[in-house]
């Protein structure tokens, strides 16, 4: 019972029913605010059906009544209310303030979770996802959240939340009905980011209020990149039914083939498995347990085999930060759109031991996609002894060959990348962005005994393209590397890191005339520009500390240094 603990850790492993507790006022939520759900909840994809609430008198009704944090003594966030991955289906949920499918009342983290098919009714701050949400200073991570069937109150009425702020990646279906602030994602709300209306109708349907728009019904503003269908109806009090004008005119227009594309979510910067061709929503990926899947315990002692290209792609499944092992070369030419591992909202946080061996013809083409490499987003993860030859990638903002996008203390180890990568900002040969380090900590993530042979190009028309040979923005340390890179781009440019604030030591850039950071803002120690003549000197590198017993050797095709484990 997790009401016994509003503090633990919560997965879900298997399809839900709860229609038992619908006698009388039906289901109580989880979580008051006397005593807030501070835990976290991972549904894991798996459906929670049956949740019935008729409650109209009560505040704070959903599948959880209040999600919040707790602060320690200093004011740092000692925990953190959490959920996620959850799939609720044919919630019929009645209450009165602060009304919601999944989240009454919402001060804490909600993501990649989606109510189908709910009915939801109260008076004011009613969401078909969550009555309110606060993302506190922004620092909480709200998004990729989506809704259908019907939502109805009085005021603050919204397809995802009846009031919100700083969210991104809404998607609703949902019939919406109030008397104030109706919107299409929030009865009032701002920072709306990647919205996506599929709505047929929303309606002022009483009063004189003109508080009704496409994405919100007032405070809006960061809007611009929302998009709306073209056969919605919007109409304010006292319009006649089918009326297509509405007093906020908001988002993209769009017609209805293009909006139930995945290329739409795509250029509204969603991270997709794929989308339900009846229901038009995302499709929560399920979360499997693959120690439990392989018998292998996911530890240092006991790693999980990568053997296929089957198993590589399950490890975007890994919620818990297991260790994985790879034991032949694997080729990923079957592969025509690679599926980056981890996400934004469920980032790889396990170690990668490639153990010597290499990936082929890693392919992504997916022009509108952020997060893209191997692995899409990490966080306090290690990748280590791997190859990737050939790789092909072409994305948006973000982009590495190894990973799109780091959180924090992670590590990248003896290890290269050769191919093509193109995207509009962000691109790197390794990494894409390394953001949520501290320089000065001693926890830094680094980029260590690495290699590059690459072309880069970054396209975006914008102040700053940040492309780098190892890495395009960085806080890190890169150490013992070195880069050959053809960089197509002009602004924010590096031979090895397009901006850094970080670390560039005992690394060098071969043959070229770009600076070894575009920001020169980078802390550089014996690193350098060097020429194709100098490269091919094995003293060039061990004059710089580099370890040419257990880590390097020098090459007998190319003359330039490879690593120990590279088979020749």
């Amino acid at each position: 019972n997790v009401r016994n603990d509003l503090e633990a850790y919560y997965m879900q492993v298997c399809d839900i029913n709860i229609s038992k507790y619908s006698t009388g006022t039906g289901w109580e939520p989880i979580g008051t605010s006397n005593n807030p759900f501070y835990g976290e909840y991972n549904g894991c994809g798996y459906e929670i059906q049956g949740l019935k609430i008729d409650n109209p008198t009560a505040n704070n009704q959903g599948l959880f009544g209040y999600v919040t944090y707790k602060e320690d003594d200093d004011y740092y966030y000692e925990k953190v209310g959490t959920i996620k991955n959850v799939v609720l289906k044919n919630a019929n949920v009645i209450g009165k303030n602060n009304v919601g499918a999944i989240i009454g009342c919402n001060y804490g983290i909600i993501r990649n979770s989606g109510s189908e098919e709910g009915n939801i009714e109260g008076t004011n701050f009613v969401g078909g996802v969550a009555g309110e949400i606060f993302n506190y200073d922004y620092y909480f991570e709200i998004d990729n959240l989506y809704s259908s069937g019907k939502v109805k109150g009085v005021k603050y009425v919204g397809g995802i939340a009846g009031e919100g702020s700083e969210f991104r990646n809404l998607v609703t279906t949902a019939d919406i009905e109030g008397v104030d602030y109706v919107g299409g994602i929030a009865g009032s709300g701002y920072d709306i980011y990647g919205g996506l209306v599929l709505s047929k109708e929303i309606k002022v349907t009483s009063g004189t209020s003109s508080n009704v728009g496409a994405i919100s019904g007032s405070n809006l503003y960061n809007h611009e990149s929302s998009k709306v269908i073209n056969t919605a109806k919007y109409y304010p009090a006292g319009a006649s039914q089918g009326t297509t004008a509405f007093p906020k005119t908001q988002g993209i227009v769009i017609n209805e083939t293009t909006a139930y594309s995945k290329e739409t979510y795509d250029s509204l910067g969603w991270e997709l498995n794929d989308i339900n061709a009846t229901t038009h929503l995302p499709v929560i990926r399920k979360v499997i347990n693959l120690k439990i899947l392989f018998n292998e315990e996911g530890t240092s002692e006991d790693p999980i085999i990568i053997d296929s290209v089957e198993k590589l792609k399950l490890i975007s499944n890994d919620i818990m930060g297991s260790h994985y092992k790879q034991t032949t070369d694997l080729d990923l030419k079957s592969e025509s759109n690679w599926l980056a591992i981890g996400s934004r909202s469920q980032p790889f946080k396990g170690l990668y031991d490639g153990n010597g061996h290499t990936i082929n013809n890693l392919t992504i083409n997916n022009p509108n996609a952020n997060y893209q490499g191997l692995f899409g987003v990490v966080k306090k993860a290690t990748i280590k002894n791997i190859g990737l030859s050939n790789v092909n990638i072409k994305a948006n903002n973000y982009i590495g060959g190894m990973v799109g996008y780091a959180m924090s203390q992670t590590n990248i180890e003896n290890s290269y990348v050769s191919g093509d990568i193109k995207g509009s900002s962000y691109v790197g040969g390794i990494m894409g962005q390394e953001y949520g380090t501290d320089k000065y900590s001693d926890t830094i993530s680094k980029i260590k005994n690495c290699y590059v042979i690459v072309n880069l190009t970054a396209t975006t028309t914008g102040t700053y393209q940040r492309c780098g040979g190892i890495i395009g923005f960085a806080r890190l340390s890169v150490e013992n590397c070195y880069s050959i890179a053809t960089i197509n781009a002009t602004r924010m440019i590096g031979s090895i890191a397009g901006t850094s604030t970080g670390y560039i030591i005992d690394t060098v850039a071969i043959n070229t005339s770009i600076a070894l950071d575009g920001s020169n803002a980078a802390k550089k120690t014996n690193s350098s520009i060097i020429s194709t003549a100098q490269a091919k000197l094995q003293s060039t590198y061990t004059n710089r500390g580099w370890d040419f017993t257990n880590t390097w050797k020098m090459s007998t095709s190319s003359d330039y240094p490879v690593l120990k484990w590279e088979k020749e």
